[in-house]
């Protein structure tokens, strides 16, 4: 899957995925403590996407499952029991069972005006995870 591309995500663009969340070569480190790190990737010159940048977060968190940060990340009525910036969330359209596209609307501190986002979200559970 490419940039500004929308479809159906399949095995090859889980392995992508993963070589690029696990992959730091070519990547800024910017931030790296009590077990959050946070990388930084400046798009390629010539590529038409000079001015977007790919930003990069691992938190390690040894007492939660992969299972339960999925439920706390993707329930948009318990997110909103804890994400204090989120005004809205839902799913719009589910296009088979490991994708869908969804909304969330978000809180924006003064002078900035409130942003909302149409997502696509995809997801895979694995048997290591």
């Amino acid at each position: 899957m490419e940039v500004g591309e929308v479809r159906v995500a399949d095995d090859r663009d889980f392995r992508r995925f993963l070589d690029l969340a696990e992959d730091t070569e070519g990547w800024q480190s910017k931030y790296s403590k009590n077990g959050t790190k946070v990388w930084v990737q400046l798009p390629k010159a010539g590529t038409g996407n000079e001015k977007s940048r790919m930003l990069k977060t691992v938190k390690f968190m040894e007492d939660v499952s992969a299972a339960t940060c999925y439920d706390v990340i993707h329930d948009p009525h318990f997110r909103q029991e804890w994400d204090t910036t989120m005004l809205e969330g839902k799913e719009v359209y589910m296009l088979n069972p490991n994708n869908d596209i969804s909304y969330y609307a978000v809180k924006c501190p003064s002078p900035l005006k409130n942003r909302d986002f149409i997502m696509q979200r995809t997801w895979l559970v694995t048997p290591t995870e």
